[in-house]
């Protein structure tokens, strides 16, 4: 497991801000990633447009639209991770199905974060530790990942 922490002042700012369900894609690879390995698959990316950059060039990537992983599956090849992306947002009433290699949960306070959660949606990492939104929200939508 690939445990890099959000707040990491050797990653990217964008992702220091909007990269916890990229990160915790990553926590899956099956190889070690580095926090600047993580910046540069990032701006692979974004470059190949997995990850929408900054859409009106105002040098930010804060609007709507922006730091959006568009492909999942394509990122989950890049890391070279056994798996494939549903391509649905499941609620967070729905049992986690056999076959899920791994889910990520969206936990809502103020703002949605993504997390890594086990079959029985705990949490087992969360990119920014100890975030308000899985210790004051509540989980709102899943990410399946099924083996390949």
């Amino acid at each position: 497991m690939n445990i890099i922490y959000q707040k990491d002042p050797v990653l990217n700012p964008v992702i220091q801000k909007y990269g916890c369900l990229f990160l915790s894609i990553l926590y899956h690879a099956p190889k070690t990633i580095t926090e600047a390995d993580a910046n540069v698959i990032w701006d692979l990316c974004v470059q190949r447009g997995i990850i929408t950059g900054d859409l009106n060039a105002d040098g930010d990537f804060d609007d709507i639209g922006e730091a959006v992983l568009k492909s999942h599956q394509k990122l989950l090849d890049i890391l070279e991770i056994p798996a494939r992306y549903d391509n649905k947002h499941h609620t967070a009433e729905e049992e986690i199905p056999d076959g899920v290699l791994f889910a990520i949960g969206g936990f809502k306070y103020n703002i949605l974060h993504f997390v890594n959660i086990d079959k029985d949606k705990r949490v087992v990492n969360d990119p920014l530790r100890n975030s308000l939104s899985v210790s004051m929200g509540k989980l709102e939508t899943m990410r399946w990942y099924w083996g390949a």
